[in-house]
């Protein structure tokens, strides 16, 4: 089971006052939203909100669209966003501005190490997929995150956002365990149980039935989603009645297309998410593996059932608050979708469950564990 926004380093709030100035990698913030870009763009108004004495400079290739929190400024040195061109910028640039910049410390929420810092590195690991499933990659991706993963045991310490990515990236790393610490995610504060209004409102703008499942995530073969479109097709037919599933995400080819039950809605607000992961009869969670899963969180925050993988990380978010299944057991998807559908007792169980479950994890917590990590880091290079 995941610690509740604790690290391993037996640091208080009382020892931050060992830094000052904290530079990070600001480039999650022009991601598409979602995975990096959701990860710094709730741990960054915690972190400044903890730690109100510390001066954050983010380090970017552009100006992110969202304004700064307080005390919070950006560096802009331009640079690629092409990922086979990162390295570049990470090499020489990156390194250039810190040593202009001179912080007690580097955060690097993105993972990048870059070579020769002038000053130490907190790197943060969401998952090592790009190693254990590198098929699921396109290949450009998996050359430039392999690269990052090697540069690891450069840093001072190093996030591994659940238990399940700690154990792999030790198992496949030649990282310090010393170093590699477990600090969680958390959902964010929008996802919470809506109200019948915003369900309501939500459900009559997409045109959607009383009962769905609910899918979210990018059309990337890790995310498996192909299960939940033959899972949810079955289903119906053994029920006799409709199940559409709708999938929430960046817009590609997948495995929908020719599947009538099934429907994307591409991109969607949090609120508006949220009010989906309320009203949903089931949210599906079938990735082949996680770093953490952040949408499972985000579902159960919502009092939403979920039935998800027992890969990565999965099982140690839903600490037992959601019904696991192989990712390749088709027939278990089934049987586990129809006993939601078929037992109101179950669903309730589920529901109830998750937000319990939920609760052990907050931004908040998070912040603390992390700015615990970059204390004993600048703490050590005095």
């Amino acid at each position: 089971m995941l610690p509740s926004g604790r690290c391993g380093t037996g640091k208080t709030m009382a020892d931050l006052s060992a830094f000052r100035h904290v530079a990070f990698d600001a480039r999650p913030l022009l991601e598409p939203r979602g995975g990096l870009r959701r990860y710094l763009g709730e741990l960054l108004p915690a972190l400044a909100a903890e730690a109100p004495h510390v001066a954050w400079t983010g380090i970017t290739i552009a100006t992110p669209p969202d304004a700064p929190p307080d005390r919070v400024s950006w560096s802009v040195v331009p640079g690629p966003r092409a990922s086979i061109l990162r390295p570049f910028w990470e090499a020489l640039p990156l390194r250039r501005a810190l040593e202009s910049l001179g912080p007690d410390v580097f955060f690097s929420p993105w993972g990048a190490v870059p070579g020769g810092s002038p000053v130490p590195v907190v790197a943060t690991l969401h998952d090592v997929s790009f190693l254990a499933l590198p098929r699921t990659l396109p290949l450009r991706h998996r050359l430039y995150w392999s690269r990052l993963a090697r540069r690891l045991p450069l840093a001072a310490a190093v996030i591994a956002v659940s238990e399940a990515t700690r154990t792999a990236a030790l198992a496949r790393l030649p990282l310090d365990p010393s170093r590699v610490h477990v600090v969680p995610e958390a959902a964010g504060s929008a996802f919470r149980p809506a109200g019948k209004d915003r369900v309501e409102e939500a459900r009559k703008r997409h045109s959607l039935p009383e009962r769905f499942v609910l899918a979210v995530g990018a059309f990337e073969p890790r995310k498996n989603l192909g299960t939940a479109v033959a899972a949810t097709g079955l289903v119906a037919r053994r029920l006799g009645a409709p199940l559409p599933l709708v999938v929430v995400g960046r817009e590609a080819p997948g495995p929908i297309e020719g599947a009538p039950h099934a429907r994307r809605l591409g991109p969607l607000g949090d609120d508006e998410l949220a009010a989906l992961m309320t009203s949903a009869t089931a949210v599906v969670v079938p990735s082949l593996d996680e770093g953490f899963g952040l949408p499972l969180l985000e579902a159960m925050s919502c009092g939403a059932p979920v039935v998800a993988s027992n890969a990565g990380a999965l099982p140690e978010v839903a600490g037992g608050a959601a019904l696991l299944v192989d990712p390749l057991d088709d027939a278990g998807w089934v049987d586990a979708l129809a006993r939601i559908v078929e037992d109101d007792a179950l669903a309730a169980r589920l529901r109830s469950g998750g937000l319990a479950r939920a609760e052990a994890f907050s931004w908040r917590a998070t912040a603390r564990a992390t700015l615990a990590l970059l204390a004993t880091v600048a703490e050590a290079r005095r």
